[in-house]
């Protein structure tokens, strides 16, 4: 399968390393690592996590408080976001054409 980013995931993610760099050296490259795993697992078997409203699927980053909000398209896992799980979370209605 393919994955495509887009832009506020990607920017998402980025802030969240950013974030987690500023707190421990190493820290947000490890954070970048398990997006990345999460992925893979997602491409590997893209309908086990649960859908949270059609076609948007929720699949939990291990050993960091994120999700990342992915939805299939064919061949593709499109990336609509990556948030904190204790905080609000995003609006991908507005990301999902």
């Amino acid at each position: 399968m393919r994955v495509r980013w887009l832009r506020a995931a990607m920017q998402e993610a980025r802030d969240a390393r950013i974030y987690y760099d500023a707190q421990r050296a190493g820290l947000g490259a490890r954070f970048s690592r398990e997006v990345a795993a999460t992925v893979r697992r997602v491409c590997e078997l893209p309908l086990t996590w649960p859908e949270v409203d059609p076609p948007v699927r929720r699949a939990l980053v291990n050993r960091f408080p994120y999700l990342l909000h992915y939805a299939v398209e064919g061949d593709t896992i499109l990336i609509l976001g990556v948030y904190h799980g204790k905080r609000r979370p995003i609006s991908w209605r507005g990301r999902l054409k």
